[in-house]
């Protein structure tokens, strides 16, 4: 991971709003509408499905070798 310092001649660059950052891709505030857009996706999901990924997160899962 690279982070400039605040007196750093080298900056990053917001890959949303172009905001110049010190580290990562994006700026707080982008990041904060990222997060909040994502957790609003996640509420539009029927609570059947939410309990289904619930239990489905405790389970071992296996990758099927040759396309089976």
């Amino acid at each position: 991971m690279i982070i400039f310092t605040e007196d750093s001649m080298v900056a990053l660059e917001c890959e949303m709003c172009g905001a110049s950052i010190r580290t990562g891709r994006f700026c707080k505030n982008c990041k904060d509408k990222l997060s909040s857009h994502f957790g609003s996706l996640y509420e539009d999901i029927p609570d059947e499905k939410k309990r289904e990924f619930k239990e489905n997160e405790k389970k071992m899962h296996f990758l099927q070798r040759g396309g089976k």
